[in-house]
């Protein structure tokens, strides 16, 4: 039975990608891009024309050998089914890439409690160090920010 880590990995190595390629990093986050740009969410909830045109862009994006863009280019119904199942992957992958993204950079800050503990003799009470809260802000008339139930 093929899982989807194994379906995703022959995907990139069908693609001509390796397993830590900086080629497929940097496609992925053009990718990311021109899903943020253009409003695309997830592939299921795509529309056929919004689909056609990311994987349009995505086969014409750099980070393809020459040999694999060109098998992209003549339509090869193979090669299409890799590059739309390693979309489908980062699609799904987005949001948790962006929450974690944003949890990293919380843990990087500097924190202003630090400092007042070294001017004054006793630790501040504030809990666990590094201790990250991350708030999301929704608004309520974007249909984008609503979920299955409302």
């Amino acid at each position: 039975m093929v899982t989807a880590k194994i379906l995703i990995k022959n995907s990139k190595e069908d693609l001509g990608w390796n397993a830590r390629d900086a080629d497929y990093t940097s496609w992925r986050n053009v990718v990311k891009d021109y899903c943020l740009q253009h409003e695309i969410k997830s592939w299921s909830g795509a529309s056929d024309a919004q689909k056609q045109a990311l994987v349009e862009g995505a086969r014409c994006s750099t980070g393809f050998r020459p040999a694999i863009r060109a098998r992209l280019a003549s339509g090869a119904e193979f090669y299409k089914k890799a590059l739309e199942s390693l979309l489908q992957d980062c699609l799904k992958k987005r949001p948790e890439t962006a929450k974690s993204l944003a949890v990293k950079r919380v843990l990087k800050r500097h924190r202003a409690d630090e400092d007042e503990a070294d001017e004054v003799d006793g630790e501040p009470d504030m809990g666990d160090p590094n201790t990250a809260v991350v708030f999301w802000i929704i608004n309520p008339d974007n249909l984008g920010h609503k979920d299955n139930n409302g």
